[in-house]
């Protein structure tokens, strides 16, 4: 055990260093509302990310918390993963391919008592990271013609720390709450050079940049429903919901803005500093079923988040009501087999997405495929999930942007006896 204390320390101290080195995006489309919204983790990720009414003792569950009540009598429960891959965008004259790989998540569960279960965990709630160039021309009222370049830039994201209590009403029955604490700081920057007939920058006009860094720090919840029973010849179902309200979370913005130009000139514009506002998060709400034996497990689910109703700092920031559609299977040929590979989980997914972004018109869709191996540890119930994703959001449309994307998540999940003093003849 002391072994898997100190690999998980020395995960733990990479995972708070790589909170504030790094962006698990590149994106363009980062730049709007909260950014990227974290995906799926862990072995969801093959199964399309499909968890809401999953009931799985060797996997960690924060998307619904009633699902930890299944967790094992005086087991403890370690997880940690790492993802990463990479994205390739294009537009209908360009094409670009960045590499994204950074820490996804971190957490445990244990039982308290027969009936009450917790965990904790921390992950990323959305990420920022993007870099943008614009060329402009446009004729003056002295009919000069004037060129331009825009440069954005943000970066940052917004981290969550789970704190789950889950309730086991009956033999059929759990309820579960997330208590979630959201953290984070993201910074947007624009630049507007005026060039010169050789490409140099204007001497004759001031260049400006606006800096907004806003820096989130407050509390939210969800909830979450299990039931489950179990049908004729051992085929067990689970029907799951999830729900978290609509909340504001607190919000403080610092805003500058400066003029300059290549002859040491500053002015400053704006200068807003540590100005309180808010973000509204939306009602969400998410059903999902279940069916599971010995070998196999099916799982469905359906959510919608109503972004149309929340704002950023006061505004819209062409957001809509975000819908997805998952189903998954997962299969293994004999889990108390002597034979390693009859012991492999073998797992399949697909999902398809409505995002929250609604950009000249067009809300961007977004489809993916998951594959993914459950390998278990030795002969206890540890496991190592290797997951894969392939898939593509947004459009060439309306000079909007395609991503493709083919991602990879590693996730460890331990497990052993903490709460059983050992005895000894």
């Amino acid at each position: 055990m002391n072994k898997k204390i100190l690999l998980l320390g020395f995960a733990l101290v990479l995972f708070f260093h790589n909170l504030d080195a790094q962006s698990n995006t590149s994106s363009p489309y980062s730049r709007y509302g909260f950014g990227d919204l974290a995906g799926t983790y862990g072995l969801f990720q093959s199964l399309g990310g499909s968890s809401i009414g999953i009931r799985n003792n060797l996997q960690l569950n924060f998307t619904n918390p009633a699902s930890f009540t299944v967790l094992d009598t005086l087991s403890f429960t370690w997880e940690f993963g790492v993802n990463g891959g990479v994205r390739n965008y294009q537009t209908f004259d360009k094409n670009i391919s960045k590499i994204n790989a950074n820490f996804s998540y971190m957490g445990g569960g244990f039982q308290i008592n027969r009936w009450w279960y917790a965990g904790f965990a921390l992950m990323p709630f959305s990420s920022v990271g993007y870099e943008i160039s614009k060329d402009s021309t446009y004729t003056s009222t002295w009919n000069d013609v004037i060129k331009s370049q825009t440069y954005y830039n943000g970066e940052g994201g917004v981290n969550q720390v789970f704190l789950t209590n889950a309730f086991k009403l009956s033999k059929s029955l759990s309820i579960g709450v997330n208590v979630k604490y959201l953290f984070g700081t993201i910074d947007h920057t624009r630049i507007i050079n005026y060039i010169d007939e050789d490409g140099s920058i204007d001497n004759n006009f001031f260049s400006t940049k606006n800096s907004d860094k806003i820096i989130v720090s407050d509390f939210t919840y969800d909830f979450g429903l299990q039931f489950s029973n179990i049908f004729k010849n051992d085929l067990k179902y689970t029907i799951g919901a999830t729900f978290a309200n609509q909340s504001k979370i607190s919000a403080i913005n610092n805003y500058f803005a400066t003029s300059a130009n290549s002859y040491g000139l500053v002015d400053t514009l704006v200068d807003v500093d540590s100005e309180k506002d808010n973000i509204v998060l939306p009602t969400s709400y998410g059903l999902g079923i279940s069916l599971q034996n010995e070998k196999f497990l099916f799982v469905a689910d359906y959510s919608q988040q109503l972004w149309s109703e929340s704002t950023f700092l006061g505004q819209k920031d062409s957001l809509a009501d975000m819908s997805k559609l998952s189903i998954g299977l997962d299969y293994v040929p004999n889990s108390r087999s002597m034979h390693y590979m009859s012991r492999v989980h073998y797992r399949l997914g697909f999902h398809h997405t409505n995002t929250y972004l609604d950009l000249k018109g067009e809300q961007l869709k977004e489809t993916g495929i998951g594959i993914g191996f459950g390998l278990p540890v030795s002969r206890g119930r540890s496991h190592v999930n290797f997951s894969f994703e392939f898939g593509q959001r947004g459009t060439t449309n309306n000079n909007l942007i395609k991503e493709n994307y083919a991602l990879l998540s590693l996730s460890l999940s331990l497990h052993d006896i903490w709460f059983i003093k050992r005895k000894f003849n």
